[in-house]
């Protein structure tokens, strides 16, 4: 039997699984950006983490980027992640902010 996580080790280790995949994050920024030139915005996710650390249901629930190829292309991201087993189960809901010259996660603000 595991010891539930508090609140703030749990966003803590959800925000360490982002940043460890945050590349693939930005390759479907970066290639939006290709086609698109001054592409920028928030893109906010929501996702269930079970108690074996795996992703379901994850969905687009804030979309400022009017990118729906990116959009796509960062909802499935998280399908591929895994999350110590200790973190679930979990609704996240995670906000990822784009700009052209610098591109951050939601869990610095």
């Amino acid at each position: 039997c595991r010891a539930p996580m508090d609140d703030r080790a749990r966003r803590a280790a959800i925000a360490a699984v982002v940043r460890r995949h945050f590349g693939e994050v930005r390759a479907c920024y970066e290639r939006g950006l290709f086609r698109e030139a001054g592409l920028a915005g928030r893109l906010t996710l929501r996702w269930s983490i079970d108690s074996d650390g795996v992703v379901s249901d994850v969905e687009v629930v804030g979309d400022e980027l009017g990118a729906p190829a990116v959009s796509e292309c960062v909802r499935r991201r998280p399908m591929h992640w895994r999350f110590p087993s200790s973190v679930g189960p979990a609704e996240v809901r995670y906000p990822f902010s784009f700009r052209a010259a610098e591109i951050a996660d939601g869990a610095s603000r």
